[in-house]
């Protein structure tokens, strides 16, 4: 089964619209702290523009950064309905991502003489 074009695009999205969404609840509570969640949160979105370029750095970039959101959130003290929100789009990405792998250009290892 060959992946369509269009996964890979609403992966990078999904992962930058959560992204946004989250700078924004953060920004929004003014916790202590909160300054560098946001700068943190912040460094994302040129990975998620990478992810849509079909660079592969960026592509585990996107898989580490969703799962360790996924067990963020399910450790977290927000409401319930935000973490199982935040879960769902993470699985959601993480899924959306690995069925567009085989869109990344193949790695060559150099050959040994």
């Amino acid at each position: 089964m060959t992946p369509r074009p269009w996964t890979l695009t609403a992966a990078a999205a999904l992962a930058a619209a959560e992204t946004a969404i989250l700078i924004a609840v953060v920004g929004l509570t003014r916790k202590h702290g909160a300054d560098i969640v946001i700068a943190f949160l912040a460094v994302k979105f040129p990975f998620c523009w990478l992810l849509a370029r079909r660079q592969p750095a960026a592509y585990l970039a996107v898989l580490v950064w969703e799962l360790a959101a996924a067990v963020a959130a399910l450790g977290g003290s927000a409401p319930v309905g935000w973490r199982l929100l935040e879960i769902v789009a993470a699985a959601t990405v993480v899924t959306l991502v690995i069925v567009s792998t085989p869109l990344f250009p193949a790695v060559h290892l150099p050959e040994s003489t």
